[in-house]
């Protein structure tokens, strides 16, 4: 991923061993190159190679200038299949000669990372003089033999037809009907200059999670009171020069920001980074001395965890935020873009103009570059759900909750989404909030009813948490009973967990037999550890005591 390493070329010498080109070849840029397509380009019978890379440049276009030979000769060969598939992938090719060896290649529908060559298949046959005969060998199909095919010539073979002659320029098939192409000039790359300025406008915007802040005065702001219209967050620090500059063009045209029905609040990020030695105080008294316009304040102590997760999101590589950064609120909550370095008064009017119009508009303004679609990207609903997985990762319990509550409605058609709810229910339940960890699961529940993992989940918490004051025998049995009804009493864990449910409520003869039903399926797996543990269990039940 660093992307600093040299392309390499090694040639085989015929042996056992291959010898390092790179230099020689002219293929060793610094790229972060990823495939290579092969094809006679310039249709002077030999390949020349298309090279896509990572980073600048994304396509080079790499020559093969070996000087001419009349001994280098070459034979183009195009397949066409009738009762096989159209292109004949998986055809294997053989050109047969009289005094020397075999030719053989396979035609392939890919090759390498995300690359595929031309269909055309390219045999170089160095100094061989007659071609013998062409054996194709159709994939699932009879083979077939081609003769009478010449050399340094295009040719297409169709399945079950005699071959096409020497390709003349007036054939449509042939690439010599295009005529000679017209020669590529070589370019310098062009190299953007480096910034840490950057923008991200969102087509998929992401909801924003509770964010609060204190003012300077010490009183607790709640982000979502202000959100009757957009918000730029702007997170800044005194120490920072860049900072300085975006909020003296800030106050200067206050008025305009106003006019665009745009609230800013200025978080500044003093006291935060212990490697600077300014202070909240530092940053009040310079936004007195500008005569900020806007709100001010400092974060409270989980504003920076929450913001840096919002942050990530969209992005493959994690970084720490830079000062400054400000995040485009929209007036519903949603986040619609994201401004790392100073952002311009220009770029936010035209960011605000743009959040009111159509998903399409904002598609296509915020691409570079101009073109056509062959399917329009549709705003993804689980949008949500990546954000709450991300704070599941990150152990953030109540915010994944949030979400959870949110948004749950567009969770169900999302893989994760059950083990989502499943770790939010269960370290709900750890914590000894029980309340709330039945309610995340009937919430989950409520979109998905039969998921197996809530229900047992659900009733295994009820009926055996470690604190007995938590426990609730006679809802677990109504989500235990109906995860055994889907199952049909066949499933070892939920009959485990039934067993539960029912020596919590009292009910030990209910609980006997559900345990015998689980040890009998684990005799048929023959899973002797799983056996003792529910013997152990079935033994607690026979004694009425409830799961320890």
């Amino acid at each position: 991923m660093s992307g600093e390493e040299r392309n390499c070329v090694f040639l085989n010498t015929r042996g056992r061993r291959f010898a390092t080109i790179s230099a020689t070849s002219g293929f060793d840029f610094p790229d972060d190159a990823r495939a290579i397509a092969m094809t006679d380009w310039d249709l002077d019978g030999d390949l020349d190679v298309w090279v896509s890379n990572r980073t600048a440049p994304r396509v080079r276009f790499l020559r093969n200038d070996l000087p001419p030979a009349a001994q280098r000769r070459f034979l183009g060969l195009r397949l066409e299949g009738r009762t096989v598939n159209r292109d004949a992938i998986g055809a294997r090719v053989e050109l047969k000669f009289k005094d020397r060896p075999d030719v053989i290649r396979t035609l392939r529908a890919g090759e390498g990372f995300l690359g595929q060559s031309s269909k055309w298949l390219h045999f170089g046959v160095g100094e061989a003089n007659e071609l013998d005969r062409v054996v194709v060998r159709w994939p699932g199909a009879e083979a077939q033999t081609f003769s009478g095919l010449e050399l340094d010539q295009y040719h297409v073979l169709v399945q079950g037809a005699e071959p096409s002659k020497s390709m003349a320029e007036s054939d449509s098939r042939s690439p010599l009907s295009r005529g000679k192409r017209k020669p590529l000039e070589p370019s310098v790359p062009k190299v953007p200059k480096a910034t840490e300025q950057a923008s991200l406008l969102l087509t998929d915007r992401l909801p924003v999670p509770p964010l609060s802040i204190r003012s300077f005065a010490g009183e607790t702001l709640s982000l979502s009171n202000s959100l009757r219209r957009p918000v730029l967050l702007n997170l800044w620090a005194s120490w920072c020069a860049p900072c300085l500059a975006e909020l003296k063009e800030m106050t200067a045209h206050a008025d305009e920001l106003k006019a665009l029905d745009l609230q800013v609040i200025a978080v500044a990020l003093d006291g935060q980074d212990e490697s600077q030695t300014t202070t909240p105080a530092d940053a009040q008294a310079l936004l007195k001395q500008l005569n900020f316009p806007f709100q001010g304040g400092i974060p409270t102590n989980d504003f920076i965890a929450r913001l840096q997760s919002l942050y990530d999101l969209p992005f493959a590589q994690h970084r720490p935020m830079p000062v400054p950064t400000s995040f485009l609120i929209d007036s519903q909550g949603m986040l619609a873009a994201v401004y790392r370095g100073p952002v311009t008064l220009e770029k936010l009017r035209s960011d605000l103009r743009l959040l009111a119009g159509s998903p399409r508009t904002l598609i296509d303004q915020v691409l570079p570059f101009p073109g056509s679609w062959h399917r329009i990207p549709q705003p993804r609903p689980d949008k949500a759900i990546l954000m709450a997985l991300e704070l599941m990762k990150a152990g953030a319990l109540d915010d994944a909750v949030w979400y959870v509550r949110q948004h749950v409605s567009s969770f169900s058609g999302h893989p994760e989404y059950p083990k989502l709810i499943a770790w939010a229910g269960g370290e709900l339940a750890r914590a000894k909030r029980m309340t709330e960890s039945v309610s995340i699961y009937q919430a989950g529940l409520s979109v998905s009813p039969t998921n197996l993992l809530l229900l047992n989940n659900l009733a295994w918490d009820l009926a055996a948490h470690p604190d007995p004051a938590m426990r609730d025998g006679a809802s677990a049995v109504v989500w235990a009973e109906k995860a055994a009804q889907l199952t049909n009493r066949r499933d070892v864990t939920v009959l485990d967990t039934l067993g539960a449910s029912y020596a919590q409520a009292g009910r030990f003869a209910d609980a006997v037999a559900a345990l015998k039903d689980a040890i009998e399926l684990v005799k048929i797996s023959g899973d002797e550890g799983r056996r003792i543990k529910l013997q152990r269990n079935l033994e607690l039940y026979e004694s009425r005591k409830s799961f320890r």
